[in-house]
């Protein structure tokens, strides 16, 4: 097969197309790099390909995606540039802005195609066979671009790729890129900022080579000179890092948004070029135009063409911008609406909107920093202006009610939910000595001003005091089960027992562990008092030859009143645990009759008999082994019981324990507590 060019400058092209095919293993290029790394927009190209810092739909696919985020409208792009050689570019395209999401998204294809070729075939003896036309080159380009806003200055974006090129319509090739990028665009500031980072992915293998994609780091700055609601003038530069290194210099002049000039120059390209363009903006639909100028070669021209769908109104961009949260750019655009346009009246109003906004994020953002410090009353105040500016912006309203649950007030109040509740939860019978251990560590971080740790405390508190609930209220249901079960081995029953079990557990699955914890010992009330006689015996409670055993007496002295307990409240604690005592059957307990009396008989005077040697006095005198004195008091809603067992004819303290309850209903459960802990003792 032969080759043969008609065109002289068809040679030049093959041997163009012959030396990347040589060096693309060399330096990272092949013959699709062209269609990746060309800029086919008329405004980026009329600015001297400086495009870096550019936000418009078609300039954000081709060279910085994180500028797509800051459409403000749907948009329909295309753009045709015929280059050297006769070489056509198309590209075509759609973008979307998500506002709720503060996204965009965009797909667009292209596609590039080189001059015919004519093509001399020849059979295998070397004569002529047939003459065949074909294009040297065909790419197609599929780009799917994603941006997001990471705050109102801050964009970032990427590109994901599909190559598909032929050479000679004979050897195909495919491959995947992506690009990734970075914008800044400070609100009201002058500076623009763009990077990106293009053609990372797999490479192109015609036959059996495969040929790296060249990559491309460009970096750029947008300097705006001045801007006002008629001219707007901005000088852009970017720097293009590849195989060579391309430096893009290029301005851009706006009248009223609707005429632009443009002009640069492109300096490290095999032909350095200086380029010109005009835009044309109206209702929506813009037209740009640009000239590259190519030295010796044929220059190129480009036309692109864009249109935009709904409101285009400084009203519509504003309110674009405020839904996705950018508030400065909002109140940039609703300021260049006129006074004599129908949305004048709604963007002022959406002015005044987005500065409350600014201002509740301004304040939210400094109650964040107190808070961070433990500053909690400047914590508070900007919160609370936060919510003044936009109510119910975002949690303030929840950091609000956490701020001011830790001022003492609040801190008290939620203390004596505390206290109420371990009252309660002892007059039905929970066992709550952690809950009151934990009670105790609120009131001394409290007292201590540590309002943060008592709050702490509290909450805990009622995180714990849950669990035990379900615990308890457990264990007795098991209990009452297991007593009903008991009962009818020895032949009693109880009416009802399984409707009452039932009733129990429906109220524990629904989580109210109190109820059913009452009616569980309700239960158990009931059934001991029908079964108690042979549960004592099977169970060996009050065994009556225990005190026969231990042939052991003991007197209960009256016990000392602390404060703000009187002797009487003191002497009614006394016969609770002298009973007590008697209940437990360990001890031949004296009356409490008798012991007056004797007592009186020998002039002695009880009252005040607190210490060891008065108690071993007294015994004496009542001719018993053990005598017990104590005292009972009151802190807060806390009754508290201390009792001292002391032997008579060693006159030591051989026992000594103390209670405590949250209710007058759970003293006589208290003083058993102790009488059992003696019992225990001596046993």
């Amino acid at each position: 097969m032969s080759l043969r060019i008609k065109k002289p400058y068809s040679l030049l092209l093959a041997l163009l197309l012959f030396q990347c095919s040589f060096l693309r293993a060399g330096v990272g290029e092949s013959a699709g790099n062209e269609i990746l790394n060309a800029n086919l927009g008329a405004r980026a190209m009329g600015a001297g390909g400086a495009s870096a810092c550019f936000f418009d739909s078609l300039s954000a696919v081709q060279t910085n995606p994180a500028g797509l985020s800051y459409l403000t409208n749907p948009d329909f792009f295309s753009s045709y540039n015929q280059s050297l050689f006769n070489s056509q570019y198309a590209i075509i395209g759609f973008a979307r802005p998500f506002p709720a999401y503060r996204a965009a998204f965009a797909c667009s294809v292209a596609t590039l195609q080189d001059e015919n070729i004519e093509l001399n075939l020849t059979n295998p003896d070397g004569s002529f066979k047939e003459t065949k036309m074909v294009r040297a080159g065909i790419d197609y380009l599929a780009v799917l671009t994603y941006s997001q806003l990471l705050s109102e200055d801050l964009s970032f974006g990427i590109n994901a790729k599909l190559l598909q090129s032929a050479l000679a319509e004979q050897y195909k090739a495919t491959a995947y890129a992506e690009d990734i990028a970075l914008l800044i665009r400070p609100v009201g500031g002058r500076v623009l900022f763009g990077f990106s980072a293009r053609n990372f992915g797999s490479g192109l293998k015609y036959i059996s080579v495969e040929d790296p994609l060249q990559q491309e780091f460009v970096g750029g700055v947008s300097i705006l000179l001045f801007n006002t609601n008629a001219r707007k003038l901005s000088l852009m530069c970017d720097y293009v890092q590849n195989e060579e290194g391309n430096t893009n210099l290029g301005f851009e002049y706006l009248w009223r948004d609707r005429f632009a000039l443009r002009g640069g120059y492109r300096f490290g390209y095999e032909l350095d070029t200086f380029t010109a363009g005009f835009g044309i903006n109206v209702k929506g639909l813009g037209i740009d135009y640009a000239f590259v100028h190519r030295g010796d070669f044929e220059s190129s021209q480009i036309v692109s063409m864009r249109m935009k769908f709904g409101d285009m109104s400084s009203y519509g961009s504003g309110e674009s911008y405020f839904n996705r949260e950018m508030f400065k750019n909002a109140i940039d655009a609703w300021s260049k609406a006129p006074e004599v346009s129908p949305g004048y009246k709604k963007a002022r109003e959406g002015i005044n909107a987005a500065r409350r906004y600014m201002a509740a994020e301004k304040f939210y953002k400094q109650g964040e920093r107190f808070y961070k410090a433990g500053n909690y009353k400047d914590a508070l105040e900007n919160y609370e202006k936060a919510n003044e500016s936009i109510k119910g912006y975002k949690d303030a309203d929840k950091k609000i009610q956490t701020l001011k649950s830790l001022f003492p007030e609040s801190v008290r109040k939620r203390i004596t939910e505390t206290e109420n509740e371990l009252i309660a939860a002892g007059e039905i019978g929970f066992d709550v000595r952690k809950q009151k251990d934990i009670y105790s560590q609120s009131m001394d971080a409290y007292q201590r001003q540590d309002y943060k740790s008592a709050q702490d405390k509290v909450n805990l508190f009622w995180k714990t005091i849950e669990e035990s609930y379900k615990i308890q209220s457990a264990k007795a249901i098991e209990e009452v089960e297991d007593m009903i079960i008991k009962a009818a081995g020895h032949g009693i029953s109880i009416a009802g027992s399984k409707k009452k079990i039932a009733e129990m557990k429906t109220l524990f699955k629904d989580g109210n562990y109190k109820l059913s914890k009452v009616k569980a010992d309700d239960m158990k009330s009931a059934v001991s008092g029908r079964t108690k006689e042979r549960l004592k015996e099977i169970e060996g409670i009050a065994d009556k030859e225990s005190v026969k055993k231990t042939g052991k007496n003991m007197a209960v002295s009256n016990f000392e009143a602390r404060a703000p307990l009187s002797a009487s409240e003191s002497a009614f604690i006394t016969d609770f645990f002298r009973s007590a005592v008697v209940e437990i059957g360990f001890f031949n307990v004296v009356d409490r009759n008798n012991m007056d009396k004797i007592l009186a008989e020998q002039g002695f005077q009880q009252m005040g008999c607190t210490t060891e040697n008065c108690a071993v006095q007294m015994g004496k005198l009542l001719n018993v082994h053990y005598i017990t004195i104590g005292s009972c008091g009151k802190l807060l809603s806390r009754f508290i019981l201390t009792v001292n067992v002391v032997d008579v004819e060693s006159g030591q303290i051989v026992f000594s324990a103390n209670e405590d309850c949250y209710s007058e209903r759970e003293i006589e459960k208290m003083a058993s507590r102790i009488a059992e802990k003696i019992k225990n003792k001596f046993q």
